[in-house]
């Protein structure tokens, strides 16, 4: 009678299993086929990096025969094959990626489906209750990172070898986990660490018989080095020297994306350099080691040797699956490099060792981390180097913890109370306020706060360098100059580009009161009666119009109003800005100084960033630009930017044609609006104070260009103060 309820208990298992086996498959198969890998912010994943491997295949060239590569070689061979099937389907004329990232995508999702039920299989080991099982699925089935991972990497496939080969090991099949981490080794070198906990199950299940221990590591080491042989051979007897090659670049490149990164000022992603058609390629390093490794190999190998000959509590399932979550972990913390996608090598130990509110807070704060290295910091903000810094700082504090949680459930030590077991409160003789306070508490959720409580505390700083970075990025020169010329009475803009709108309304509302109108060429879809000029004018005594310069609504504005200046970008027909006066209100364009050739300066901005000043000039060509040309000196004129102290001498500067060259003065045309931007380098030892930060015009003989104040009175040295910088 029991073995029959035990029987319909399995075969009910089973079926829950099949269950969400189907959903969790058809999940990512349809992830893959209908979602960008990037969403919205990048549509960018490693297949196109395995696109272009897989495309040399067309001349004849193939991983590890005539190249080498960062990665051992099955996976390459996949990106080949998936690429030859992939020509045999007419292309998809949106993207041509298309056949071959859904074949070679669905070889992922096949891999997945073997973590899943691989998963499946250790949560019933470690186990007793049904619902427990179900909740482990459930968890790995909704974490977002093992499917962001399989739209655009191969570490699930590593993951598999390394469940597979702890699976084995448990089933006491030693030989064929080491065929399964030989494998693994050859997608990725990561699961090659599960022959430590293999060594570790035989030390400690055959002491103190050595000659069994011996024994069994020697089958093991057999069966492991044996299958990587038998796997390389096509290569070893064809061209051994591509997996020498591979074997060095895996020891010479540099740090990244980990704590030893950022201590060696590194702050970029994993990159390898040199020629990987040249087999003797030895400049990997993308910056040179400046870290004792030796040292740091060493004391790594302490931690692990000590972890490793400690006796364990028991050899439960549980307790070998915590010593592998244990090998991952200090793996990890060691490694030279770190990448979003390696945390799919992590969670599956974290939800089968603590299927609970435990698990999920470590997974959702190292999924949280991910997401603040990518794509935050490394598509969003690139130049925030401290956020880098604090993510794998913070990262490298959670895989501590992790170890340490590991180790726990290794030697049988049980984190409950540090700051709330009974015994330490009486030890200490608590009130009975103290005890209920300290009784609630609990070390590991106070870990994980203060983790997420860090994570808050950077999102303050990381928008406003967002805001920063996207302004200083922005494409549309009007806007630039807009935010640059705005003064205190709120004017009204008047747009009748909506895209200019969107991009611009974040940087530009708080300064003008910005009205969309109807465009000819664009008419605001869905609205009926869209807002016209003549409804956004009424009532302005004068307004900034921005449109498109063969719209109607530029066309138009003189019968409107007086044109007191227009502003179009320089080498561009497509928009024209406009400052029209409606109602005699007598209103001045922008303006700093200008010169008797024709050429403006109409507004500028300055910023502080780190040891340099940014300026960016806003030159405009009026309508005496055409003297330029008859004047008797060459008219393509060099900018000058001059920081300059208190008593005028010289502090630093920066010289250049106007925009970098690329918006030469004799090639100005009336109304042009030329962005100009320059960099002051600081001096490191310069002292605190009130600077003047000065712009001007020379040309080829030296002579500066004569400019004048609005008041035309003419400006010392020829020389335009643009503002009074104070540097602390």
């Amino acid at each position: 009678m029991k073995s029959g309820k035990i029987s319909a208990r399995n075969e009910s298992s089973r079926t829950d299993f099949l269950l969400l086996l189907a959903l969790f498959v058809s999940f990512r198969l349809l992830t893959l086929f209908l979602l960008k890998p990037g969403g919205f912010i990048r549509d960018w994943s490693d297949f196109d990096t395995y696109l272009g491997i897989a495309q040399l295949s067309d001349f004849g060239l193939y991983p590890y025969l005539h190249f080498w590569l960062e990665w051992p070689p099955i996976v390459p061979w996949l990106m080949v094959g998936a690429y030859r099937l992939s020509l045999l389907i007419p292309v998809w004329g949106e993207d041509p990626r298309l056949w071959f990232v859904t074949i070679l995508g669905t070889v992922f999702v096949l891999f997945e489906a073997g973590n899943f039920w691989l998963i499946f299989r250790l949560a019933r080991r470690l186990l007793t209750d049904r619902a427990d099982v179900l909740r482990v699925l459930a968890m790995y089935a909704l974490l977002f990172p093992p499917v962001y991972a399989m739209l655009g990497f191969f570490d699930g496939v590593a993951l598999f070898f390394i469940l597979l080969s702890l699976d084995l090991l448990l089933a006491n099949r030693f030989k064929w986990a080491g065929v399964a981490a030989a494998a693994g080794a050859l997608v990725k070198l990561t699961p090659i660490v599960t022959a430590g906990v293999a060594a570790w199950l035989i030390w400690h299940r055959l002491k103190p018989n050595w000659r069994q221990v011996v024994r069994g590591w020697l089958g093991y080491g057999a069966a492991l080095l044996g299958s990587l042989a038998v796997l390389l051979s096509p290569f070893l007897l064809t061209a051994p020297q591509w997996l020498v090659t591979h074997g060095r670049a895996v020891l010479g490149r540099s740090s990244w994306e980990t704590v030893w990164a950022v201590l060696e000022g590194y702050f970029g992603y994993g990159q390898l350099m040199g020629d990987r058609l040249n087999p003797a390629e030895t400049a990997f390093a993308v910056h040179p080691a400046s870290l004792p490794w030796l040292w740091i190999s060493l004391a790594f190998a302490a931690i692990y040797l000590l972890a490793f000959f400690a006796r364990p509590k028991d050899l439960s399932p549980r307790r070998v699956l915590a010593f592998g979550g244990l090998t991952i972990v200090l793996f990890l913390l060691y490694s030279k490099g770190y990448s979003p996608q390696f945390l799919v090598l992590v969670l599956p130990f974290i939800i089968l060792l603590m299927p609970n509110w435990a698990g999920v807070g470590y997974a959702l704060a190292l999924t949280a981390l991910n997401v603040l290295e990518q794509p935050v910091y490394f598509v969003m903000l690139p130049d925030a180097h401290w956020l880098l810094s604090a993510v794998v700082g913070l990262r490298f504090a959670v895989f501590v913890a992790l170890a340490v949680e590991f180790w726990g459930r290794v030697s049988g030590f049980r984190f409950r109370s540090v700051v709330s077991g009974q015994p330490m409160i009486n030890q200490f003789h608590a009130s009975r306020f103290t005890y209920h306070v300290l009784r609630i508490s609990n070390l590991r959720a106070v870990f994980l706060t203060v983790v997420f409580l860090w994570m808050a505390a950077l999102l303050p700083r990381a928008a406003g360098e967002y805001w920063n970075f996207q302004a200083s990025r922005n494409s549309f020169v009007e806007g630039r100059f807009l935010a640059a010329a705005a003064g205190d009475d709120n004017p009204a803009l008047v747009i009748a580009a909506p895209h200019f709108y969107q991009k611009e309304y974040a940087f530009l509302h708080d300064k003008y009161r910005m009205k969309i109108v109807d465009s000819n060429n664009f008419p605001i879809m869905g609205v009926p009666n869209p807002p016209t000029v003549d409804d956004a004018i009424r009532g302005e005594p004068y307004a900034w119009v921005l449109a498109q310069k063969q719209e109607l609504v530029v066309r138009n504005l003189g019968d409107m109003g007086k044109v007191v200046t227009k502003y179009q970008r320089f080498d561009s027909d497509y928009y024209e800005l406009q400052l029209v006066d409606f109602a005699g209100a007598g209103i001045a364009p922008p303006l700093l100084a200008a010169a008797d050739n024709g050429i403006e300066l109409a507004a500028a901005t300055v910023k502080k960033e780190k040891s340099a000043l940014t300026v960016q000039l806003f030159w405009h060509a009026t309508g005496q630009l055409a003297t330029l040309a008859s004047m008797a000196v060459p008219h393509d004129f060099t900018v000058f930017t001059q920081l300059l102290a208190a008593d005028g001498s010289y502090i630093a500067g920066h010289d250049s044609p106007p925009n970098n060259g690329y918006a030469p003065t004799g090639s100005w045309q009336e109304n042009d609006l030329i962005f100009d931007p320059h960099t002051i380098k600081l001096p490191a030892d310069l002292p605190p104070g009130d600077y003047r930060l000065v712009a001007g015009m020379y040309d080829a003989s030296g002579t500066r260009l004569p400019f004048f104040a609005p008041d035309g009175s003419p400006l010392p040295d020829a020389a335009i103060l643009v503002q009074t910088v104070h540097l602390p």
